[in-house]
């Protein structure tokens, strides 16, 4: 199969499955909304929902699933499977000790993750966070189990992940919903039979993929000192990715009233696309870039990719952003001011998309390679830039300021990660991985 038709195919099953995951998504979120409006109650159910991952997402994010995937990409039949049992065993040991102190501390995790609640709702649910704290090892695997089917180009499971999960949370609502058994308990386990059926059903998947030998004479010899490294610089990478949003807001809560949701709508537009069109290809590209001998060529290809297609949605939402917004967020409280006002913002943060997409692509692709460090400095240094440019404005902040600082941060980002890729000629020809004879 050629190049192109792979990342077409490929990046097209992505794309649907974890659209589907985003549709139920919303599912969920309606009949959330459906069976507790706007309350206490309601909080508290997307709190228990989300702790664990929002958790998971601070400690992990995608690094371990990039950290892992040269390792299983390059093993054998024989050592991958032995890779993936010492990766389950290990990450199982952690986590499970993890879990253990979210069960005994759970009335303080609630505490801090919602100070607001009164007494009566804080301990409901810490009782509840004990049962949907058990989902966090399968988690956990879940994202290995992941990175294992895609280092051997088996995508559709993995994508479809999050709808599986997704799908039994809105199974366990709609069955409170008619039945008014015990709500609560109800969608507490299911969050852990979500978890476990994601968990499950790659596992299955994984006996009936190909798995493509390597030389019999090689095996991979697991390092941890390189996976754990080449996890550092993808932590350090994804998370200070996830800081740009933070101090945006809270520069945006000192623009005016309602500037910050503002921001916020703005950014999950922005969101939209880079999580199914870069996050898919840079799924797909992955395994590609470990394998081939022409590494250097299948970055250069994405980058190319994901600049084009990247630009092309930022042409489209600066032209069509009345409509867009309108689409989206033109009912309700929203007045015909308020419209207009979110779609200039939208014109000024559509001109940040293809670098924010240049930036999310090198982040995941550049942690396979040496260059991993380099990608991390750049993402830091990127945030520094971004709060010195507010901090100096900070008495004439506005959200245009606030967009035109982002977009130089990501400017200066993808600058950075293109550099240190033209100027390391040879360096991403070899992963990290440690191969030894039989």
């Amino acid at each position: 199969m050629s190049t192109w038709k792979y990342i077409f195919l490929n990046s097209m099953i992505v794309v649907g499955a974890t659209g589907l995951g985003r549709i139920l998504g919303f599912v969920r979120e309606t009949l959330i909304a459906g069976v507790f409006g706007k309350s206490y109650a309601a909080d508290m159910v997307v709190i228990i929902l989300t702790t664990p991952d929002i958790l998971l997402n601070f400690l992990v994010g995608g690094a371990l699933s990039i950290a892992i995937m040269p390792e299983l990409a390059s093993a054998n039949s024989q050592q991958f499977i032995k890779l993936i049992s010492k990766f389950h065993i290990f990450t199982g040991i952690i986590f499970l000790i993890l879990t253990a102190l979210m069960v005994i501390f759970s009335y303080y995790f609630i505490k801090i993750m919602a100070p607001g609640f009164p007494p009566e709702y804080v301990m409901e649910a810490s009782k509840l966070l004990k049962i949907s704290a058990l989902s966090i090892p399968l988690i956990i695997w879940s994202g290995i189990t992941a990175s294992a089917l895609n280092s051997k180009g088996a995508f559709l499971s993995p994508s479809l992940g999050t709808a599986f999960f997704n799908l039994v949370i809105c199974g366990a609502l709609f069955f409170v919903l008619t039945t008014h058994w015990n709500t609560y308990l109800v969608i507490a386990f299911s969050i852990v039979v979500g978890a476990f059926l994601r968990w499950a059903i790659q596992v299955y998947s994984l006996r009936n993929i190909v798995l493509i030998d390597i030389e019999k004479s090689q095996q991979v010899n697991l390092n941890y000192k390189t996976v754990f490294n080449r996890y550092s610089h993808a932590f350090f990478a994804t998370f200070a990715l996830m800081i740009f949003p933070i101090v945006a807001r809270f520069f945006a809560s000192k623009g005016g009233e309602g500037q910050l949701a503002n921001l916020n709508y703005i950014q999950k537009l922005m969101d939209l696309p880079i999580g199914l069109l870069v996050g898919s290809m840079a799924t797909v590209l992955l395994p590609k870039i470990i394998n081939v001998a022409d590494k250097e060529k299948t970055i250069k290809l994405g980058v190319i990719l994901i600049s084009i297609s990247c630009a092309l949605i930022a042409a489209i939402m600066s032209f069509f952003s009345i409509e867009i917004i309108t689409v989206f967020f033109g009912h309700g409280a929203f007045g015909a001011e308020d419209i207009a006002e979110l779609a200039r913002q939208l014109k000024l943060a559509s001109l940040m998309l293809p670098f924010y997409g240049i930036v999310v692509f090198l982040v995941s692709t550049l942690a396979v390679t040496p260059l991993s460090r380099q990608s991390a400095y750049s993402c830091l240094l990127g945030v520094i830039t971004f709060c010195l440019l507010n901090t100096l404005f900070v008495d004439q902040i506005t959200p245009n300021k606030i967009y035109q600082n982002l977009i130089i941060s990501y400017i200066f980002i993808s600058s950075l990660q293109i550099y240190f890729f033209l100027h390391k000629k040879g360096k991403y020809a070899s992963i990290d991985v440690h191969i030894k004879g039989s």
